[in-house]
């Protein structure tokens, strides 16, 4: 081997330990907090209040290591009398489901908050190579409206866990049957219809079996995520949202079914975010030239192929000031877009490149605390514009804005939240059908759909640490939804035209944690809309869902 040579492997070696070594001491920050966590209620109430700063919480999930990260800022940051006696109960609460991420971080949980390992998981495992938590997954709830009633069964398991301090998974397995008396959940044949007319709207289900009064339905969400020195990389089958709303987000929400994604994410300092993705979604459109049946009669469906490919920088620029910025494109029916898997590309130019086959959206919100105790925040979502032609009769400017308002300690421990959002006429959809803005058919925004606004006002009261009330009252309007003709060649569509369908609901809601994620939950909802009024009455009792 020549000196060159020699040269040469000594500093492929030298880089290659460099990486290692950064490997070993990087931040654990590979596993996710689920985006149900009631940690998210509990940190956005403590940036109202003023004890926490720079979380830019608008782009989830988050870690679990940066969640516990904010835990101890607020434990640091909090004096006697700005945290009440049911706060600093929360605080040791949630402490104590971190355990572990906090013991990486060199903090120790007080013994009188942990009796026992197991409130930080129930089968946890340590060993020289990592750490294994394991729970098991159990609910039964049922809902009841006039005639009908729904039964759900949910049984599964959640696993997470890390090797060394670079590599960590996550497995959240369920397997779930419905049963009812009238109607089993249903969704409209037309995913911009929002969720109206369904009789208990939740979130989106993939593939179901139905068996008479009965179906089942299985769902995954899993992750393997790497920790590299410059930022972390996660193959990843779940759910993102994307922007400050509390009752749904414009720019991505939870609303449809998780997917499959490829995500890569980085932080730089303590005011700089940024996040990638390219997911896999269902097109819900049949492939013919790929579908064929058998000789025997046995069919195989094969799907359009469908992809989502997004980037968002979230930023800081004060304290108390945080501003994200985000591009999403949905194309398919062909393979992955090579310009669509470079993470910092624009993606609006990189569209024009390809000649304009896609559907683009931009985004943009602002999460403003520098009054203490309230939070104001705002979203406007693009999803096509012309700024030369915005006033003009035939424009097509499709947009939809949401603002809210959060005030925190009304009185002590009750809160308020008053959220409107209004989405106007053509946006989500898309002149090709596989461009639209949906998964699996529901919307990847917010699941009121197109040509519709919504107006949410909601207060919580905790009367003890396990209790939460919750009184709510809600107004939705819904117009008619223009087919692609009347959104590409008609004058500019007007708001709510068409026949408008109205609705409001008054909801009481009570959820009680005697133990670490076993719920119990109650709710009583009055809904008014032209059909008449109706009275829906719910009951469910969860642990790890």
């Amino acid at each position: 081997m020549t000196k060159l040579n020699r040269k040469k492997m000594a500093r492929k070696l030298w880089l290659l330990s460099l990486l290692f070594s950064s490997l070993s001491v990087a931040n654990a920050q590979v596993v996710d907090v689920p985006l149900n966590h009631p940690s998210y209620r509990f940190i956005d109430r403590m940036e109202a209040k003023g004890l926490v700063r720079q979380v830019r919480n608008g782009t989830k999930p988050i870690s679990r290591l940066k969640m516990a990260q904010i835990l101890l800022e607020i434990e640091e940051n909090a004096s006697s009398s700005s945290l009440t006696r049911i706060e600093r109960e929360q605080l040791q609460w949630l402490k104590s489901q971190f355990k572990c991420e906090l013991e990486r971080l060199g903090e120790g949980i007080p013994l009188a908050s942990v009796s026992s390992p197991r409130w930080w998981a129930l089968f946890p495992r340590k060993e020289k190579e990592g750490l294994i938590c394991l729970d098991p997954v159990l609910a039964f709830s049922s809902q009841s409206k006039g005639s009908r009633r729904v039964y759900h069964r949910t049984t599964g398991v959640k696993v997470y866990g890390y090797l060394s301090d670079a590599v960590g998974f996550y497995l959240y397995a369920r397997d779930s049957s419905e049963w009812a008396k009238g109607n089993i959940r249903w969704k409209p044949a037309n995913p911009q219809e929002g969720f109206w007319d369904v009789p208990f709207p939740q979130k989106g289900i993939g593939h179901t079996g139905s068996y008479g009064k009965r179906i089942d339905h299985d769902e995954v969400d899993a992750a393997f995520s790497l920790r590299l020195p410059w930022f972390r990389l996660s193959i990843a089958k779940g759910s993102n949202t994307w922007g400050p709303g509390y009752r749904g987000q414009l720019a991505l929400s939870d609303w449809a079914p998780s997917y499959g994604q490829i995500k890569l994410s980085a932080q730089y300092g303590n005011w700089l975010d940024f996040t990638y993705i390219h997911a896999f979604l269902h097109s819900n459109i049949v492939d013919s030239l790929r579908s064929y049946r058998t000789d025997q009669g046995y069919e195989r469906i094969l799907h359009k192929r469908k992809y989502l490919a997004g980037n968002r920088l979230e930023i800081t620029p004060i304290p108390g000031i945080d501003v994200g910025v985000s591009e999403t494109i949905i194309y398919g029916e062909r393979d992955p877009e090579i310009l669509y898997l470079i993470p910092v590309m624009f993606l609006w130019s990189a569209q024009h490149y390809l000649g304009d086959p896609d559907n683009l959206q931009m985004s943009a919100d602002i999460d403003l605390n520098l009054i203490r105790h309230f939070k104001l925040y705002g979203c406007i979502f693009v999803d096509e514009i012309y700024v030369s032609k915005i006033f003009t009769k035939k424009q097509h400017n499709w947009v939809g804005i949401q603002g809210g308002l959060f005030w925190v300690d009304l009185l002590e421990n009750l809160d308020f939240r008053a959220e409107y959002t209004r989405v106007n006429p053509c946006v989500y959809s898309h002149k090709f059908p596989i461009n639209n803005f949906e998964s699996y058919g529901y919307l990847l925004g917010h699941q009121i759909g197109q040509n519709a606004d919504q107006l949410y006002l909601e207060a919580n009261y905790r009367y003890i640490r396990p209790l939460l009330l919750t009184l709510s009252w809600q107004q939705d309007r819904k117009g008619r939804v223009p087919n692609a003709y009347e959104q590409y060649h008609s004058p500019s569509q007007r708001f709510l035209s068409g026949r408008v369908k109205r609705q409001q609901s008054w909801a009481l809601r009570v959820s009680y944690e005697p133990l670490r994620a076993l719920f119990l939950k109650i709710g009583c909802r009055f809904i008014a809309n032209p059909k008449g009024e109706q009275t829906e009455l719910s009951f469910g009792l969860e642990y790890n869902l």
